[in-house]
């Protein structure tokens, strides 16, 4: 029994040890060692120092779960890749593992590290190197720069892995999932290369200047060409050897110009190559109706920062602020992220009439370094008069009342008798008893019409539904945002909270919006200075982390949330009491 119950037992006992697959290295060359924890549950993990080692990446962390004799053994395994500074002998020290119960240590690990060897120097013969190649290296503000990591190799590699790469400082930056272009044949300096592509990443730049994208990173598996025994190249359950080799592009410099001065002036943001649509829900409809007017962009630029372009309308018509419907990014065949924008604007016709609508929508094209309006036709809608009546009445029709009015005269005497008719119980009390409830139910039966038709709300819902409820969704983004530490995607909700919040609220359309108009349109309401302060400081925030590209800290994130969420229950209960 005490022999069958011995592997039981030690599957079950708690281990912490250093792994590493090499003993004997040369300079200059990677290997990983691996820190493995079993059956025990982690608390505190403490690396060794690594004097004598550069760690050439953040150490990678995972979970394995082994079944032994019907027992589950579960590993936690911690990795790092590390490079010799010297040669000699190295002692990779001990790490330790506190756990729940007691704190474990690993052995310290034996290194041996020599000089260049003979297959060192055949390694260097081989011509393996990794280039970044960016689309363009002079863009304009917000221009989509396709930049191409391409790996160039006279030898086989197995596999790669990307083992650091840049934060691209300044970008905004998408990486592209979905291309992957055939390889290649190259001929530089007359050696001929098998190229490819491994990596693509989409970069718009934030800010003006000389901008650098750091050096990518990355781990190859080549083939180990000459092999002493011939029973280790054809074992079938070792595998096939294999040596790991670092390789690193080199530094990337973008110059980033500003945006020349808009001539149109009807410029939103957009930069690149764009298509714009606008289609009206109809063209015929009367004064009890409110039309939408849709327009759908799709280009290949930050379609986030393509701000709804301002509609100009005619006396006679009122409009509402825009409201975005769809905001979605998709790669294209080559390799190209097109992002897509539909914006609808909400139109109460006033007066009944034939109008004529001209909206545009302009960008800018970088390589044509032009500002282009899209074509559009003039939309013509016809207007109708309504149900509803206007309360004021010309001077005709007043003096036709007065022709047709007729003058009675006064009566001296009469004779008042007691009225036989009493109203509990007649015609006329069940017809004042009825008509609330035939209202009600009027009120039902257009609501259900009005949503099997697809009619948006009338204009006083359109004039509720807005500022607060997008605020606190605006808000509730960036709580969610500020939990997994996106600092970017943060202070962006939160900006779209403040200005959309103020824009809904104050009725001031989104080109007019200013710090100044917003601050003058808080002051005529009588908001208090500190307030209003504390509103533009949160935006001057935000718009510094946005454009300048620098991570935030979780405190500064949190406490502008916290002024934002306060700031705007304040306006909101300021502004609704007046």
């Amino acid at each position: 029994m005490v022999a069958w119950s011995l592997p039981l037992l030690s599957v079950a006992q708690s281990s912490f040890e250093a792994i590493t697959d090499v003993s004997q290295v040369s300079l200059q060359s990677y290997f990983n060692v691996s820190f493995v924890l079993r059956n025990a549950e982690e608390d505190v993990f403490t690396p060794p120092a690594f004097q004598d080692f550069d760690v050439v990446n953040r150490p990678s962390k995972s979970f394995h779960v082994n079944v032994i004799n019907g027992k589950a053994a579960k590993e936690i395994i911690y990795t790092y890749t590390l490079r010799p500074k010297r040669t000699g002998k190295l002692t990779i020290e001990s790490a330790s593992m506190k756990t729940p119960d007691k704190t474990l240590r690993t052995r310290p690990v034996l290194i041996e590290v020599t000089a260049a060897t003979n297959a060192d120097k055949a390694q260097s013969a081989r011509r393996i190197f990794l280039r970044a190649e960016p689309l363009t290296t002079r863009a304009f503000l917000g221009q989509q720069i396709l930049v191409d990591y391409k790996l160039y190799t006279n030898v086989g590699v197995e596999t790669f892995m990307v083992v650091a790469e840049s934060d691209y400082p300044g970008f905004f930056a998408e990486p592209i999932r979905r291309y992957n272009p055939p390889a290649q044949r190259e001929t530089i300096n007359g050696v001929t290369y098998i190229s490819k592509v491994i990596k693509r990443v989409a970069v718009f730049p934030q800010q003006t200047g000389a901008l650098t994208i750091r050096p990518l990173q990355v781990e190859l598996s080549l083939p180990l060409e000459e092999e002493s025994n011939a029973n280790t190249r054809n074992n079938f359950f070792l595998g096939r050897p294999t040596e790991r080799l670092m390789v690193a592009s080199e530094d990337v410099r973008i110059n980033v110009r500003p945006l020349p001065p808009d001539t149109l002036d009807t410029f939103t943001g957009a930069v690149g190559n764009f298509n714009a649509s606008f289609l009206p829900s109809r063209t015929e409809i009367s004064t009890d109706d409110v039309l939408a007017l849709r327009l759908t962009i799709v280009g290949d630029s930050d379609i986030k920062r393509v701000q709804p372009p301002a509609l100009t309308l005619p006396a006679g018509l009122e409009g509402y602020d825009p409201k975005v419907l769809e905001e979605s990014v998709t790669e294209n065949s080559d390799g190209l992220l097109i992002g897509k924008k539909v914006i609808e604007y909400l139109i109460l016709p006033k007066v009944p009439g034939s109008y004529s609508l001209a909206p545009r929508f302009t960008y800018f094209d970088p390589t044509r370094n032009v500002y282009v309006a899209t074509d559009q036709k003039n939309i013509v809608l016809e207007i109708k008069p309504g149900s509803v009546r206007p309360t004021t009445t010309t001077a005709e029709e007043s003096n036709d009342i007065l022709s047709n009015a007729s003058i009675r005269f006064l009566k001296t005497s009469t004779q008042l008798q007691q009225s036989k008719r009493r109203l509990v119980g007649s015609p006329l009390m069940r017809i004042l008893m009825a008509l609330p409830v035939c209202l009600l139910l009027g009120l039902f039966v257009l609501q259900g019409i009005r949503r099997r038709k697809g009619m948006p709300p009338d204009a006083a819902a359109l004039r509720t539904r807005y500022a607060k409820q997008e605020a606190v969704r605006h808000l509730q983004a960036a709580e969610k945002h500020l939990r997994t530490g996106a600092s970017r995607a943060f202070f962006d909700e939160v900006s779209k909270a403040l200005l959309g919040y103020v824009c809904d609220k104050l009725r001031i359309p989104r080109s007019a919006l200013t710090k100044d108009t917003v601050r003058e349109k808080l002051q005529e309401l009588q908001a208090p200075a500190a307030l209003v302060d504390e509103f533009m400081q949160i935006i001057q925030i935000c718009e510094v982390a946005l454009f300048s590209g620098q991570q935030r800290d979780d405190a500064t994130m949190q406490n502008v949330y916290r002024k934002a969420f306060d700031n705007i229950a304040a306006l909101e209960t300021q502004l609704s009491s007046r």
